[in-house]
């Protein structure tokens, strides 16, 4: 009775020694294929990488991307649970504005919310409520509507918002001022014989002389010269010069303030003509 126990005790080691070998032989085999193999996810090559082996024996890990991806990866659940892939087409770029400053939709009374872009370009900012504008709106609103006049008697055009103000701005006091004159200066020829002689004609084309004035560069070349009028004058070039006509105006003449406008032009040389 003894040996019949102390062989079902031996044969009992035996057959859980191999039990035990068989499983090692398994966990080993499962592991490199799991490590040498590639799945096929989202029709991208992917490597599975084994993270460990809890107390059950279960093997759990994550998607490596593939050599070559340059898409970010995308993980799905937590823990053991959890595995990340690459796409195979990366999403499209974000907005160059990513990021900025931008304005929500207007409720019924024009409030508005702060928010940033998003990727898509979208702003963030959500709609105020209605309950904000203290009140019913007027009975016009919507209705069109002008802004107050500036100083020359302009207006812009708008809509009655629910408050009773009008959506439109005071046009710019720039808008009452004259256009800026074109002025100009130009040569007969802007290629010459050094010592060769060529004519520079300007034309300051009405621009306002009681607040401002124009002026002749190189000065060496328009000695005594009435810059403030249409006229020209022959200079003697013996190098590559460039002639620069500039006319200023004082704040209000033009604009709200101070106005400059200039124009240049370049005169090439040749080497002059030697006899032999």
């Amino acid at each position: 009775m003894r040996y019949y126990l102390r062989m079902k005790t031996l044969s009992t080691r035996l057959v859980f020694s191999l039990v035990t070998v068989s499983i090692l032989g398994l966990l080993f085999v499962t592991q490199s294929q799991i490590q040498a193999q590639p799945v096929m996810t989202e029709s991208k090559s992917v490597e599975i990488k084994l993270l460990a082996l809890d107390a059950n024996d279960d093997k759990y890990g994550y998607a490596l991307p593939a050599s070559g991806d340059s898409c970010p990866q995308v993980c799905t659940g937590t823990g053991k649970a959890q595995y990340c892939y690459t796409p195979s087409s990366c999403p499209p770029p974000c907005v160059s504005n990513q990021g900025s400053g931008c304005l929500g939709s207007p409720n019924s009374c024009g409030m508005r919310n702060s928010g940033t872009v998003q990727c898509n370009g979208s702003c963030s900012a959500s709609t105020p409520s209605n309950s904000l504008c203290g009140g019913t709106c007027v009975s016009n609103q919507g209705s069109s509507c002008t802004s107050s006049s500036n100083s020359c008697g302009m207006t812009n055009s708008g809509t009655v918002q629910c408050n009773g103000s009008c959506s439109a701005s005071t046009p710019s006091e720039n808008l009452c001022y004259p256009p800026i004159p074109t002025i100009s200066i130009t040569a007969a020829s802007y290629i010459v014989r050094s010592g060769t002689e060529v004519l520079i004609d300007w034309d300051p084309s009405g621009w306002d002389m009681v607040d401002g004035g124009c002026e002749l560069q190189p000065a060496g070349y328009f000695s005594s010269a009435n810059a403030n009028s249409d006229s020209s004058r022959l200079v003697t070039v013996t190098a590559k010069t460039t002639f620069t006509y500039r006319c200023t105006a004082d704040p209000g003449v033009y604009a709200d303030d101070a106005v400059e406008r200039f124009e240049m032009i370049q005169v090439e040389v040749l080497p002059s003509l030697q006899e032999v």
